[in-house]
């Protein structure tokens, strides 16, 4: 709206960061009901972190003063359809730089942990939770977001129901 536009063309504030898939059913200013300004959105497929993505965060962290970190997930993740070798996914069709994304998500130690436990064919959420929790863990570890305190939550979106759980 134009109150939001107006408060933040000399600058952005957002109180939060929010890590979150490509994916054009995951909208977080929609989900979460925000404006313009409000979030520091960072979204790529899969909700992994590059180190393009920690700068990111770092910046927003560091210089914006956002206060929150959210990873969000969601159900019917293409990337982690892609991982698990789901042979109805689009993503299995054409590979080139799609490989770059099932391989970052294969050396995930959360998704070794989880394939232990689970056959990664059969366990499409427990895969898509590990992934949450791996890009969680390495945002965590991150030394300018230990040294601002910064709180960080996962969270899943079920594209089915429009819920949102805490993980």
């Amino acid at each position: 709206n134009k109150n939001s536009v107006l408060k933040n063309q000399n600058g952005q504030h957002p109180f939060a960061v929010i890590v979150t898939c490509s994916d054009s059913r995951v909208a977080p200013e929609i989900l979460f009901d925000q404006g313009i300004g409000d979030l520091f959105v960072i979204r790529n497929a899969g909700n992994l972190i590059s180190d393009i993505d920690m700068g990111s965060i770092e910046y927003a962290v560091e210089h914006l003063d956002a206060k929150l970190i959210v990873v969000l997930g969601h159900t019917e993740c293409g990337a982690i359809k892609a991982y698990v070798g789901d042979k109805n996914n689009d993503y299995q069709k054409h590979r080139n730089h799609i490989d770059d994304i099932v391989e970052t998500i294969t050396n995930e130690q959360e998704e070794k942990q989880e394939e232990k436990l689970h056959p990664k064919e059969t366990n499409i959420l427990g895969c898509i939770n590990a992934n949450i929790e791996h890009s969680t863990k390495t945002i965590a570890n991150n030394p300018i977001i230990k040294e601002h305190k910064t709180k960080i939550i996962a969270m899943r979106y079920d594209v089915h129901t429009g819920k949102i759980v805490l993980l």
